[in-house]
């Protein structure tokens, strides 16, 4: 069977070792439907998780990251494609303090993903090896980040 064709069982199998192995604190799982889970942690535990999920189950694959603004904070979502399911990690982060550890040591794929989260929501990745401008022109104001709910384009010109 290839990891296209997962079995139906799949997803309830590989929440049901994440929650069994993983020392971390899972805050949510969710598999809505065959192939397709979602796992919430908190931030502090992203990296553990991606270890983890790096280590046991392997052939890892981020397809993307993509962050939003919740209104009340921001989410940043991990997006991986493992034996034939694909697997969002999402992760509240304070608007406060908008930081998640990078994970770019451990899946070297995602230093674009995680500059342009920081370009476009002003979320850091805590440890990435060089956050410069990814999507937005080096002449960007520093501090604004257009997919901000409360960002307006300097001048009070529509968006």
């Amino acid at each position: 069977m290839t990891e296209a064709c997962a079995p139906a069982g799949a997803v309830e199998g590989l929440l049901a070792e994440l929650r069994e192995g993983w020392g971390g604190g899972v805050l949510e799982t969710q598999a809505p439907r065959a192939r397709r889970a979602f796992i919430a942690v908190d931030a502090k535990d992203v990296r553990s998780l991606v270890q983890w999920m790096k280590e046991k189950w392997g052939g890892l694959h981020l397809s993307t990251i993509t962050g939003r603004d919740t209104g009340a904070g921001f989410e940043v979502l991990y997006h991986f494609f493992v034996r034939g399911t694909v697997v969002t990690v999402r992760a509240a982060v304070p608007a406060a303090s908008p930081e998640i550890p990078s994970i770019t040591d451990l899946v070297p794929g995602a230093v674009f993903y995680e500059r342009e989260v920081h370009d476009l929501l002003g979320i850091k990745p805590v440890g990435h090896p060089a956050l410069l401008p990814l999507v937005l022109p080096e002449d960007w104001p520093a501090g604004q980040h257009p997919l901000r709910k409360d960002w307006a384009p300097a001048g009070g010109g529509e968006r």
